[in-house]
């Protein structure tokens, strides 16, 4: 008996690069399982999986278009963004209906658009922030923001958290505390392989820093952290992240910059770099913790899961984290050195387990 092709849909959010990430090892998986797999994505996450897969087939499905604020908190933003983000899902939600239906799409993968769900389709939601985290002075609306947030979950046939189940997890109380129905915990997903054979004849440098995020944050970020690097002699690699331009390789001094890397380059830069300084977020986490690698983080101002993300790790002392304001690297280099990094395996079983299920559907 021949088996039928399933036709899978993978949609990750363009909200910096990080949802864009960790779909490669998801869209990796459904390949070796046998699935023909579609992308709907937009902005700077479409144009990373372009260059990762491009024999796929891309629908360029319009985001959300949320600016981080340069000042204040990101959740209030989005509070008082509400009616523009919620025309945005259904508009999504719209267009999705009809990719779905002029190509015959079984499964429907959304990373964390809400609007990427279908009535003709079976449809898995991914995120790692089933609890959202107000700012302490929106307490008060942090039981609304979570039924709000549960009510659109629901609207998936599943709910898949790239993290590990028990105690010993990534995500903290973003993925598990409170309750949420047909949760599926996958495991932690990485681009990244882990190999005790790494080439001893690459260039090494003594800081990775890396640039995520929207914007305007993720140029506030690369301004000063350049400015900090130039005042020292270490050897220093800065990748911007920024995926719609032709790939540009800078100088100065002891900075090399480079506009953005594929998964393959950018391992090697990971395991090439004594130490990396980056945004704790959740894909970048995945990643750090897939190599063993030791990271300072500098969480976006006001982005309360990176807030959270980042006083977790420090307070296991695993990464060190400073805030962005008045950011001094000599001074966070040398309280780095107190924190150990961390080493786990991922367990890609659980991954591999869970989309042989949803294929067998």
């Amino acid at each position: 008996m021949e088996l039928t092709v399933k036709k899978v849909l993978i949609a990750p959010l363009n909200w910096g690069l990080g949802h864009a990430t960790r779909c490669i090892p998801l869209i990796l998986e459904f390949y070796k399982e046998g699935a023909e797999i579609f992308i709907a994505s937009d902005g700077r996450s479409l144009e990373l999986l372009k260059k990762e897969f491009p024999e796929l087939v891309f629908f360029n499905l319009k985001g959300y278009d949320i600016k981080y604020p340069e000042n204040g908190s990101m959740v209030l933003q989005m509070i008082l963004s509400a009616a523009k983000i919620s025309a945005a899902i259904k508009r999504e939600h719209v267009e999705l209906e009809k990719i779905v239906e002029d190509n015959n799409i079984d499964i429907v993968f959304s990373d964390n658009r809400y609007g990427c769900w279908s009535k003709k389709a079976y449809s898995v939601f991914m995120t790692h922030q089933i609890n959202i985290q107000a700012p302490d002075n929106f307490k008060w609306a942090e039981s609304f923001i979570l039924t709000k947030n549960k009510n659109f979950i629901s609207k998936f046939n599943e709910c898949w958290v790239p993290d590990f189940e028990g105690e010993e997890n990534l995500s903290g109380k973003l993925s598990h505390s409170g309750t949420a129905e047909n949760i599926k915990y996958i495991g932690p997903l990485s681009r990244f392989t882990f190999s005790e054979n790494q080439n001893p004849s690459l260039e090494k440098y003594d800081l990775l820093v890396i640039c995520s995020g929207p914007e305007p944050q993720r140029t506030i970020f690369e301004e000063p952290m350049t400015k900090e690097v130039l005042k020292t002699n270490l050897k220093v690699l800065l990748v911007k992240g920024v995926t719609e331009i032709k790939k540009k390789i800078e100088q100065k001094d002891n900075l090399k910059i480079i506009s953005h890397s594929d998964a393959k380059e950018m391992q090697k830069l990971f395991e090439v770099s004594s130490l990396i300084i980056s945004r704790p977020g959740y894909s970048t986490i995945m990643d750090l913790v897939a190599l063993g690698k030791k990271a300072i983080f500098i969480p976006t101002p006001g982005q309360t899961e990176q807030e959270y993300l980042a006083e977790y790790f420090m307070n296991k002392k695993y990464f060190y984290s400073k805030a962005q304001k008045n950011f001094n690297l000599q001074q966070a280099i040398s309280a780095a050195e107190n924190y150990t990094g961390l080493k786990i395996s991922l367990q890609p079983e659980l991954l591999k387990s869970a989309i042989q299920s949803l294929l067998s559907i």
